[in-house]
């Protein structure tokens, strides 16, 4: 039951009971259960008197094992409660051959296994290279003509037998030993390409690596020659992270030979059910670089929304890309006429006008949009119309940062006057003025009831104020970089904040702490997200990932 052979005859061992056995009775075995099962760690009808002592294992225990096996093969059953009375249906076989056993047995062979069968343990064979060659010396003398067995190289049978240790021991939850063994691995084969694959993406799903090193892993264990092995194993890796388009171009050379396996054009073809459905860049829109310095989507993902200089807003079809409004064009046309006519007096007037949008939002009904520019503004916008229908004042410096509240009722604000400030959305007026942050405040946020509001700043913290009272409730430490982004979770237990220092952490609202620090980027995180169920956070960098 524990080796199984391929329909082209290779034998594939598909248990590794060493690796936790323990001492085996039959005395203990239940009457009702077979012995070729395994039990305590072993399989009864296979083990060796060591083993059934407790006594020390070593590799010449396999060899008891393996002749037991081969026994077995011989006479077709197992006829024997325990591994330990192999030796003497051994000595009955080759006294007795009748019809009900499957074929005669060697008399070399069995001289062979009555050694690797020795009760003393050093009398088995040294090790199980000096056993195949007493095999193939034996297929010499029965069949006179060399057996054609492929030799191997020692290096590639050492990494494969410590990648199929480690594997053992991955399933039996030691996870450290089974990492020192592919490490090992790896050490007598740097290009092993199981052990490559097996040890990296359990690092991956462990989060110690992010999908791009095990890609590259593997590419590099590839450096001689790229395989059909290589392509299959890096397509795995592809639609696990659901880059469906990379696995069927991984795919797209190997999967059109006729010579290919069928676990290739299997793989082949899940990925091509699978591309519509998957996480991919399905829209690309051009923006000059003064025209998308902020931008945002709606909920129900058919806008996005662009912001730009000279106080330019975009609003953006997400199935075809059209721009279907450009909020306040007509007023950047009027200035782009009279800009050189001008006095000075009217140019200083329209220059804060026409500053830069540095942050966007839209209504949960994709009413209204919103904006904050450097002119110290905020802006709501009618998205049918176009028109601007309110300009919100108050702030003294460059408005970084606007959210809507999901009800609609009220606007948050963050600015390089380092305050936030609350507004009542149907008068416009400013409800609350937020102090404490001694840099800009780059980022805000509301929660989904309108009781807090989470904010970060330049200051390299995040801070949970109160919005009726205005008072600050927690500052969160860590960052050693300005907080460009934040983020509540659904139910406000957790906050999540993008920083300069490369990272983005997650908070616990109830206590402060910092749950968990995620590394990666190689530049500021400039924008956070979390999903719905708080399982999932998503960040873009200015390392353009």
């Amino acid at each position: 039951a524990n080796v199984l052979m391929t329909i082209d005859g290779c034998p594939k061992v598909t248990d590794f009971g060493l690796a936790r056995s323990r001492p085996v009775s039959t005395d203990i075995i239940p009457a009702d259960q077979s012995a070729l099962v395994s039990f305590a760690g072993g399989t009864a009808a296979y083990c060796s008197p060591e083993q059934a002592r407790g006594k020390k294992l070593s590799r010449k225990t396999d060899i008891w094992s393996w002749a037991v096996t081969v026994l077995h093969m011989f006479i077709g059953d197992v006829v024997w409660r325990s591994g330990l009375q192999a030796p003497q249906v051994l000595q009955t076989y080759r006294g007795f051959f009748g019809p009900k056993f499957l074929v005669r047995m060697p008399k070399q062979l069995a001289k062979l296994l009555e050694s690797c069968l020795s009760g003393r343990v050093d009398e088995r064979p040294k090790d199980m290279q000096e056993v195949a060659s007493c095999l193939m010396e034996i297929y010499q003398a029965e069949f006179n003509r060399p057996y054609n067995r492929k030799d191997f190289k020692a290096v590639d049978h050492a990494a494969a037998g410590l990648n199929n240790r480690a594997l053992s021991l991955l399933d039996l939850g030691q996870t450290e030993r089974a990492e020192q063994l592919w490490q090992e691995a790896l050490r007598v084969d740097p290009e092993h390409l199981e052990s490559v694959y097996n040890s990296g993406l359990h690092h991956w799903r462990a989060g110690q690596i992010d999908d791009q090193v095990l890609a590259m892993r593997l590419r590099m264990s590839g450096a001689k020659a790229i395989t059909p092995r290589h392509a299959l194993l890096a397509a795995q890796v592809e639609l696990e992270s659901d880059d469906v388009e990379s696995a069927i171009e991984l795919l797209k050379p190997v999967a059109t030979d006729k010579s290919a396996d069928s676990e290739i054009r299997a793989l082949s073809g899940l990925a091509q059910k699978r591309i519509q459905d998957s996480m991919r860049c399905i829209r690309t829109v051009e923006l000059s670089a003064c025209e998308g310095s902020s931008s945002c989507l709606s909920r129900d993902g058919r806008y996005a929304l662009t912001g730009g200089a000279y106080h330019t807003v975009r609003l953006w079809d997400s199935a075809s890309g059209q721009c279907l409004r450009v909020f306040g064009e007509r007023a950047r046309v009027h200035r782009q006429q009279d800009q050189d006519t001008a006095n000075q007096e009217d140019s200083m007037d329209w220059d804060g006008f026409y500053s830069s949008v540095m942050s966007v939002c839209l209504s949960e009904d994709n009413r209204y949009a919103m904006s904050g520019g450097q002119d110290n503004t905020l802006r709501v916008w009618d998205v049918t119309s176009g028109e601007c229908l309110q300009t919100l004042e108050g702030h003294t410096g460059s408005v970084e940062s606007v959210y809507l509240s999901k009800d609609g009722r009220f606007a948050l604000s963050g600015s390089r006057d380092r305050t936030l400030r609350s507004w009542d959305m149907d008068t416009g007026r400013s409800l609350s003025t937020f102090e404490g942050h001694t840099g800009s405040v780059d980022s805000v946020c509301l929660s989904e009831d309108n009781r807090y509001a989470l904010s970060g700043s330049g200051d390299n913290t995040v801070r949970l104020w109160d919005v009726s009272s205005g008072s600050c409730l927690r500052i969160f430490k860590g960052h050693t970089g300005w907080v460009k982004s934040v983020r509540l979770s659904e139910g406000n237990r957790y906050a999540l904040s993008g920083g300069g220092d490369k990272t983005v952490r997650l908070w616990e609202l109830a206590t402060g702490r910092c749950l968990r620090t995620f590394k990666g980027h190689t530049g500021g995180v400039r924008s956070v997200w979390l999903s719905g169920n708080n399982r999932y956070a998503l960040s873009g960098s200015s390392d353009k990932t």
